[in-house]
C-alpha cells in the first residue's frame, strides 16, 4: 500500500498558510498528513 506524500517543494506556493499540497494538488490540513489515521 502506498502512502500518501505531500508536495513540500514547489516553485510557488500551491495551498496557503498551514496546508500541504497532496500528490493531486488537493490542499490538506498540515496536522492530517502522518497522524495515523486514514483521511
Amino acid at each position: 500500500e502506498k502512502k500518501v506524500k505531500p508536495l513540500l517543494y514547489t516553485d510557488e506556493p500551491i495551498c496557503q498558510e498551514n496546508f500541504l499540497a497532496c500528490g493531486d494538488g488537493n490542499c490538506m490540513e498540515r496536522g492530517f498528513f502522518c497522524n495515523g489515521a486514514r483521511d
